[in-house]
């Protein structure tokens, strides 16, 4: 779509988030063969960037600053439904208990407190503000 700008027009006003973003897997994907001519970026979770960048109006673009933790992972389960883990969150204990993908991992900064591995887990500042989740987790594991 002639809407989409690219996250080089982004960086002109966005340098910080730009600098960050550009050390993240989520900024490979561009280079990566499967996802040529796909929208990557900044543009992939914030939608569209042209009337944004245009007219500097912060309504013209996707902000996930005021919107809840199921919304928000909804936005990462447009790219990332598909593994096993992804396709039954809506059923886990996560969305359950309002847990979303970015109270955890990031995908602006590699960070080891909001970019969690995998393969570990992670308990930490963001679970202890979920009083319910940490108590239904010590349930389940024993």
């Amino acid at each position: 779509s002639d809407d989409y700008v690219g996250t080089e027009v982004c960086q002109a006003c966005h340098e910080d988030q730009f600098k960050a973003f550009s050390h993240t897997s989520h900024a490979e994907l561009a280079k990566i063969g499967s996802w040529k001519g796909k929208v990557t970026g900044c543009e992939s979770c914030h939608g569209p960037g042209k009337a944004h960048a245009e007219e500097g109006d912060p309504t013209k673009i996707i902000s996930f600053k005021n919107k809840g933790s199921k919304e928000i992972s909804e936005t990462c389960l447009t790219c990332h439904a598909g593994k096993e883990e992804h396709n039954n969150f809506r059923r886990g204990e996560h969305w359950r208990n309002d847990i979303g993908c970015t109270d955890c991992h990031s995908s602006h900064f590699i960070n080891t407190e909001k970019n969690v591995s995998k393969s570990i887990t992670f308990v930490g500042p963001a679970n202890a503000q979920k009083p319910g989740f940490e108590a239904q987790r010590a349930a389940v594991m024993h």
